[in-house]
C-alpha cells in the first residue's frame, strides 16, 4: 500500500504543492484546479506529470 501511494504523497511536497493538489481534487470531481495569485496555475508539463501520476495510481489501485 505504501509502495503503491508513495507517489502520491510526492504531490504534497515542493513549492508548488497547492497547485498539484488541487489538481488532483479537479481531476477527481471534488474540487478546483483555480489557484488565488500570488500562486499561478500549473504549466502544461507539470500538470502533464500529475495527471500521469494519478492515472497509475488509479491504474494500479489496491483492492479494498
Amino acid at each position: 500500500l505504501y509502495d503503491w501511494f508513495l507517489p502520491l504523497l510526492h504531490l504534497d511536497d515542493g513549492t508548488k504543492f497547492v497547485q498539484q493538489i488541487k489538481l488532483v481534487d479537479a481531476l477527481m470531481g471534488v474540487g478546483s484546479a483555480k489557484v488565488r495569485a500570488p500562486r499561478m496555475q500549473l504549466g502544461e508539463a507539470e500538470a502533464s506529470r500529475v495527471e500521469k501520476i494519478l492515472s497509475e495510481a488509479l491504474e494500479h489501485r489496491p483492492a479494498p
